[in-house]
């Protein structure tokens, strides 16, 4: 049974840390999109 958790939260973590790598992404091209904008 402990073995099943671990899995679950092994999962979640990963599913976690890869949507907060997208996002981290996401956010610093915006971010250089945005410095563009300023500098044209």
């Amino acid at each position: 049974m402990v073995f099943y958790y671990g899995l679950l939260f092994l999962l979640l973590w990963s599913s976690f840390s890869i949507s907060l790598f997208f996002l981290k992404v996401a956010l610093q091209h915006l971010f250089s999109l945005t410095k563009e904008d300023k500098i044209y």
